[in-house]
């Protein structure tokens, strides 16, 4: 659809940004036989929807978010400030801006823009909108808040295996070890091939550490190293 937009209007940014979204997620899902070569192309087609408006603030986003797995992390805040500035109303730039902060390590900005993003999107936010807030609430502390977040995800998509995953290590940090291993497995379920040696990619963290954390925790819950 987007690629059939710029075949219209081959200065039309609102469908590179579009069609950059698509290639990113393709890429850091795992849906792509190449997954640099997919990000690669995303982060190109993003720069053309730069390169047209510099003020849509979707072009930002996306190039944030595409920066934060090409392991840009302090790129990525950047674009998603920007993104923010060009249109503080619009809720998933907001989303991802406090996605990228919260891989980054930025705890109380993360909060913040979490929960502004859901503020602003009450009734259609998606299962990022509640994994931001999640890895906000977990690398503050505070369990309960990352167990209820990774909840309202996987209500919106059950085999969405980053927040079935962060469910599992707030029920673990929260010493509810037998529901944390019944989550593992329900993980397991839907990727027999996962290991714990694959978690940074799907949760693209600046911080090692933390990904060692994650990995041992849900080792303890049958995760397979």
């Amino acid at each position: 659809m987007y690629q059939r937009a710029i075949g219209l209007d081959q200065t039309f940014a609102p469908a590179y940004a579009g069609l950059a979204w698509a290639q990113n997620h393709e890429g850091n899902q795992g849906w792509s036989e190449d997954r640099e070569t997919a990000i690669g192309e995303a982060f190109e087609t993003a720069r053309k929807a730069l390169t047209l408006d510099r003020r849509l603030a979707r072009a930002h986003s996306v190039m944030g978010d595409i920066q934060l797995w090409r392991r840009q992390h302090r790129d990525s805040v950047s674009s998603g400030f920007k993104a923010v500035e060009c249109d503080p109303s619009h809720a998933d730039s907001r989303m991802v801006y406090a996605y990228c902060l919260s891989m980054n390590g930025e705890v109380d900005k993360a909060l913040k823009q979490s929960r502004l993003a859901l503020r602003h999107n009450p009734l259609r936010a998606n299962r990022i909108y509640y994994s931001a807030l999640g890895h906000a609430c977990f690398n503050n502390k505070d369990y309960s808040g990352a167990r209820k977040a990774a909840v309202e995800g996987i209500r919106r998509d059950a085999r969405h295996r980053g927040l079935r995953l962060l469910h599992a290590a707030a029920l673990a940090k929260l010493g509810e070890f037998d529901g944390a291993k019944r989550e593992a497995t329900a993980v397991l379920a839907l990727d027999p091939d996962l290991r714990c040696s694959a978690l940074s990619n799907i949760w693209p963290y600046r911080s090692k550490e933390r990904i060692e954390e994650f990995a041992e925790m849900l080792a303890d819950c049958g995760l397979p190293p």
